[in-house]
């Protein structure tokens, strides 16, 4: 599993946090033995600031039987980059760190940022010497001192966010990131790396797939016998030509 930057977050199909992991549920933390996420995240979220903060609450907006986890360990945004995919998309809630840019659908120049174009080129916007990064602004879940999001069903009059939660990475190698089996991320729907599936609701053989199904179950439906159901995205709120993929070839998360 490719190390994540300090308070990343992530969205796993199955009910468990990972090691080095917590479930996005509101919870308090002690500051003193949790000094570098604090450090990172600070009380955007909650808390005193003084002896302790909270995480980000978003179980009320994670799509059904899938959760937000955020990472409690890592490295530094501050510092040195970590290992990136080129366009690879991320969920940060703090400013980006060097090498990322904000996925809030900002104008770029072709000859700034060449590699990033060459993958993406203006399939979100642009022309001439000028293309666009994807607009997440929008979509769940939000930047932490953006207005709210609303949950599932209900409706929340809010001004249009400016910052995105999402970040796309403008360098690294064209391979996806190691991930962990059961991680869903946004990815160019034009291109599903391999060890990926997109997230339509398909169903897998279970004989072939075991450890998926120990992780996912029947919680996206199949028989449980010789099949079991992927998580379907296919009418969650994302800009065109993105989509939610599922990694199915990683590491098998631990608790």
């Amino acid at each position: 599993m490719l190390t994540p930057y300090i308070g990343e977050i992530a969205l796993y199909a199955f009910n468990f946090a990972p090691h080095n992991w917590a479930p996005c549920t509101g919870q308090l933390l002690p500051i003193p033995q949790n000094v570098p996420l604090f450090l990172v995240i600070k009380n955007e979220f909650g808390g005193n600031g003084v002896s302790t903060f909270a995480l980000p609450d978003y179980h009320a907006i994670a799509p059904s039987g899938m959760q937000y986890c955020i990472a409690l360990q890592g490295a530094d945004p501050k510092g040195a980059p970590r290992p990136a995919s080129l366009a690879e998309i991320a969920m940060l809630p703090y400013a980006p760190p060097p090498t990322w840019l904000n996925g809030n659908g900002q104008t770029l120049q072709k000859a700034q940022y060449p590699n990033l174009f060459q993958i993406i080129g203006v399939t979100f916007g642009g022309g001439n010497d000028l293309f666009k990064v994807p607009n997440l602004t929008t979509t769940a879940p939000p930047f932490p001192t953006g207005a709210p999001v609303a949950a599932p069903g209900s409706q929340v009059n809010r001004p249009a966010p400016t910052t995105s939660l999402y970040c796309i990475s403008s360098s690294g190698a064209l391979a996806p990131p190691p991930a962990f089996q059961g991680e869903v991320r946004l990815m160019p729907s034009w291109s599903v790396p391999a060890g990926w599936l997109p997230c339509k609701g398909q169903s897998l053989p279970i004989n072939v797939n075991q450890a998926m199904f120990s992780l996912l179950g029947m919680n996206f439906g199949g028989d449980g016998r010789t099949n079991f159901a992927l998580p379907n995205l296919t009418r969650a709120a994302v800009p065109a030509n993105l989509q939610y993929c599922i990694n199915v070839g990683g590491t098998y998360p631990t608790r």
